[in-house]
């Protein structure tokens, strides 16, 4: 059967007083929803006939049972933000537009800005935001050999944290801060050192040096857009307009499909790393 997001602290923290609601105890409907939808599935696969279930799928030939986990875990999301919410669909939808608007057209997002909390809602959730495994500087060459390095460019933060702390933060801090981006939501690499010192401010500390473990599951954008073309999560409710909201970014999008990371692979003359799952990092110390 399909897991299911469970309920946890996630929500009780301060950076998320003013989007989310304090989590409570109160039991919600989606216990029986997800069973009955789950059930729709199943006999839908057993008999090879499309069932009808609160959500849509553009190409209904072309279904997978990873399509059907992605709009049930999606929807489970959704629903489950709503109903710890102050601000209910449209208010949780306007900050989706707000998060792209920085991302696409470089809008100022002022000293507080707190990154993708939808997507650190989600890396919550998936154990995405598992601390890297640092190495000092002897290990880590030694575990590098044969491996693709990706590097990271740092600068100080508009709210005074330099660089170097940023980076400590990365390596050491239970939370994961998700940055935003033209290809989608995430920490974006390059497997090219000179383009990420283009990031960086040059300070002490302001760069960060490291490889993908070998069982960490990759796709490439092209795919990643040809997977998404075919997913509609819309079916008029609240949970499904949000549902939507939520995997309109790619980097939210790969992550709920389980990837760890997104290459671009050339993709528009690009060849950085969008990595999703920070425990699937080894870094330098």
């Amino acid at each position: 059967m399909l897991d299911f997001y469970d309920y946890d602290d996630i929500y009780e923290t301060p950076v998320y007083k003013d989007i989310l609601s304090a989590i409570t105890d109160t039991p919600t409907e989606y216990e029986e929803l997800s069973d009955n939808t789950q059930k729709s599935i199943v006999e839908m696969l057993d008999t090879g006939e499309y069932i009808h279930t609160s959500f849509r799928i553009n190409d209904i030939s072309d279904i997978t049972m990873q399509d059907y986990e992605l709009a049930l875990k999606t929807k489970s999301l959704a629903y489950e933000m709503l109903q710890k919410s102050e601000h209910g669909a449209e208010g949780l939808g306007k900050y989706s537009e707000y998060i792209s608007d920085v991302a696409n057209y470089r809008r100022d997002s002022g000293e507080n800005f707190q990154g993708d909390l939808f997507h650190e809602i989600i890396a919550a959730k998936d154990g995405f935001n598992g601390i890297p495994h640092v190495l000092d500087e002897d290990e880590f060459e030694e575990a590098s050999r044969g491996k693709t390095l990706l590097y990271r460019g740092l600068s100080a933060s508009p709210d005074g944290k330099s660089a170097f702390e940023i980076s400590e933060d990365f390596k050491y801090s239970d939370r994961f801060y998700h940055g935003l981006g033209l290809y989608g939501n995430g920490i974006y690499m390059s497997p090219r050192e000179d383009i990420a010192r283009c990031y960086s401010d040059g300070s002490y500390g302001s760069g960060i040096t490291a490889f993908l473990d070998s069982d960490a599951r990759i796709i490439t954008y092209e795919d990643l857009l040809e997977r998404k073309k075919r997913i509609d999560l819309d079916d008029g409710t609240d949970a499904g307009r949000l549902a939507n909201e939520i995997i309109s970014d790619n980097g939210r999008f790969a992550e709920l499909c389980g990837y760890d990371a997104v290459s671009l692979d050339g993709y528009a003359g690009q060849e950085h790393i969008l990595v999703l799952n920070r425990s699937k990092l080894t870094v330098k110390k």
